[in-house]
């Protein structure tokens, strides 16, 4: 083993073997968001990533913004490839405009990762008096990455795919984290673990006496530290930190329509989606809750309904159950009308709204559409300037059959922040999401972890209906629950338990952005006070 490490290491210290190297730790990790069941990989990545990164900086700075960069970027584009699988009909146009999409996503997280680093790496070699020592590069590749996972997820063009804890979800152990810490948390964790096993190792190589007799302390530190995680973690495995509401259990009736392609609106598909969920408010229970990814209706429903929407509000009032319907929504604001990617809620008497916040950037959202507008009208077939974000008021959670229901629409449910927020104080938590135009068995298993991660989070149950099969409820504990039966293309789910109570991750969700800001300055000031403490000496030493 030690040769193995030795020849890595002289590999690793040519500029081609560092390249590679960097580009092919990345990627494991980012294949590990896809397919977490080979997680043994990303941790022996996490590792590789951190030594080159510990031994790169203190050799030279671009050395090791350049092993930040090319892993950070094959992380992301093995995390997010699948994107550019979402064309169908094979037009080049739409090709290139979602190659263009995930080339751009990963040059932002590049762009955030590389940003963060620069910076915490200065003031490592600050802290080191300009000779920078594994042990702090290590340190400050840390708070980087951690600093860089936070920046990447904030505005318009904010990515939550290829999220570290979403890839590690199957380790032993994290279950019980999860409501703890969250998956950020666990990203954090685990980056921290790999940064002290890459600096014990390089150690153990060092030929250096201090550095062979302080090996066998940091290994031991490290060993025990992982095992104490390890154990404390399989023993909380299970621990439920909700409980059961007291309220009435909700029947749920989930609609999973045959989509191919963008599913593009027409009448004759309106028409047999509408015949869908009217099969489905027939077959349901009074106060049951019916829900739809897509209705195809594009209007909501009028202050005076007529035609269509008459005879569906007929139905949910004769019927006595609640519907959630995604489609798209119209608001007219104080400058602008808002297009709005929406979940409208009709129930016997009332109707309410929730809309999307998070519309996806280049897909559903256009950028500088007053530059591009032109190519998104010929190439795309996209005059608008597409979806933008809900206001605040249309984000709350929706009251459905006496249960406050945290609601999410499509990628939404991947930021660990929004859906924290979502989960506060709610009974249920419901994802609607549009999956035909997305043929990628590579993705659905990604959103399969995250909406086990979200109810884990939270500790409720998560409901994510989806079309074309890829509906599925999911409970506190992260399993996946068997429906009760199957009617065609409606899956139902009968005494779905509201859940009350609050996780530690909901409790600390808000602060933890500040973490690795936080520790960035705390490492400022300690290197400021050793310094003054430093001078102070040598001033009273005798002369």
């Amino acid at each position: 083993m030690r040769h193995l490490l030795v020849l890595h290491a002289d590999f690793s210290r040519h500029p081609l073997g560092m390249a590679g190297s960097a580009l092919a730790y990345g990627t494991m990790v980012g294949a590990a968001c896809n397919l977490p069941s080979i997680w043994p990989l990303s941790l022996v990545a996490l590792v590789g990533i951190a030594a080159l990164v510990a031994e790169g900086a203190c050799t030279s700075k671009w050395r090791s913004t350049a092993t930040v960069a090319l892993a950070t970027a094959g992380w992301h584009a093995a995390a997010t490839w699948w994107v550019v699988l979402t064309v169908h009909q094979g037009d080049q146009w739409v090709l290139l405009w979602q190659a263009i999409v995930v080339s751009a996503v990963v040059a932002a997280q590049v762009m955030w990762m590389v940003a963060a680093w620069l910076v915490l790496r200065a003031l490592a070699v600050w802290h080191d008096r300009g000779k920078l020592s594994a042990r702090s590069a290590a340190i400050a590749w840390w708070i980087a990455f951690a600093a860089g996972d936070e920046l990447r997820q904030m505005g318009w063009s904010g990515n939550p795919y290829g999220d570290l804890g979403i890839a590690l979800i199957d380790v032993p152990g994290v279950r019980a984290l999860l409501p703890l810490v969250g998956s950020q948390g666990v990203a954090w964790a685990a980056m921290g673990l790999a940064c002290a096993i890459a600096v014990v190792t390089r150690q153990s190589l060092s030929r250096a006496r201090a550095a062979l007799a302080w090996s066998p302390v940091s290994a031991a530190t490290v060993g025990i530290a992982l095992m104490t995680l390890g154990a404390a973690s399989l023993a909380a495995d299970g621990f439920e930190f909700t409980h059961v509401a007291e309220l009435s259990p909700l029947d749920i009736v989930a609609l999973q329509p045959t989509v191919i392609g963008r599913g593009r609106w027409s009448a004759p598909v309106r028409d047999k989606a509408m015949a869908l969920l009217t099969r489905a408010i027939q077959q349901a229970r009074p106060g049951s809750l019916i829900v739809t990814p897509e209705s195809y209706l594009y209007e909501p429903p009028p202050a005076q309904p007529a035609g269509l929407w008459d005879e569906l509000l007929d139905q949910v009032d004769s019927a006595g159950v609640h519907v959630l319907l995604g489609m798209p929504f119209l608001l007219r604001g104080p400058d602008a009308l808002l297009h709005l990617n929406a979940a409208v809620h009709l129930a016997p008497k009332r109707q309410s709204v929730y809309a999307k916040e998070r519309p996806v950037p280049g897909g559903e959202y256009l950028p500088l559409h007053e530059l591009l507008g032109a190519f998104y009208t010929r190439a795309l077939d996209m005059p608008g300037p597409g979806e933008q974000a809900a206001p605040p008021e249309l984000t709350a959670p929706l009251y459905v059959a006496g249960i406050d229901i945290g609601m999410s629409i499509c990628h939404e449910l991947a930021f660990g922040q929004t859906m924290a927020q979502r989960s506060q104080d709610v009974g249920l938590l419901v994802n609607l999401s549009l999956e035909g135009w997305v043929p990628s068995a590579a993705f659905r298993r990604q959103m399969l972890s995250i909406s086990r991660a979200r109810a884990m989070e939270s500790g409720r149950s998560l409901l994510r209906v989806a079309d074309n099969g890829g509906s599925m409820l999911i409970d506190p504990l992260g399993n996946i629950v068997a429906p009760t039966r199957r009617i065609g293309e409606l899956v139902m789910f009968d005494q779905v338990q509201p859940r009350e109570g609050h996780t530690p991750y909901q409790w600390v969700a808000r602060w933890m952005p500040l973490f690795p800001f936080a520790l960035a300055v705390l490492m400022a000031v300690a290197t400021l006070v050793r310094r003054s403490l430093a001078s102070r000496l040598i001033r009273k030493s005798p002369t």
